[in-house]
């Protein structure tokens, strides 16, 4: 799940076997590469503090908090408070979206592995 907003700053969602994670980018931002910075999420009126991990362009954290992940579901708004500023990502049908995510991932995570170059055993 991805979206970009007006500030050309690129937030996207993934989902894996450790759960969801957020990633942030920007081409403009100057980051302290393995740096961590603390940050302070908000998704509606439920708050949640991290500490991101950043490389030169981007910042990446797991988002660990099931009430807070729940609470995205719900949102309007992701609101991220740096030291620096406060990015605020439009959720708008997010619901629906990480549905679709959890959803894509319970069915390719249980899928088998197959070879589409072989003839399959009966």
């Amino acid at each position: 799940m991805r979206r970009t907003i007006e500030e050309g700053i690129e937030t996207q969602f993934t989902r894996g076997a450790g759960g969801l994670s957020l990633m942030m980018s920007s081409p403009r931002w100057r980051l302290e590469k393995g740096k961590k910075y603390p940050v302070e999420f908000f998704a509606g009126s439920l708050g949640w503090k991290a500490k991101v991990s950043a490389s030169s362009e981007e910042i990446r954290i797991a988002l660990t908090d099931q009430h807070f992940n729940e609470a995205l579901k719900s949102a309007d708004l992701l609101e991220v408070r740096a030291a620096g500023s406060t990015l605020k990502v439009p959720l708008d049908k997010s619901a629906a979206a990480l549905a679709r995510l959890e959803s894509c991932f319970e069915t390719n995570s249980k899928s088998t592995q197959t070879n589409p170059f072989i003839v399959p055993k009966p």
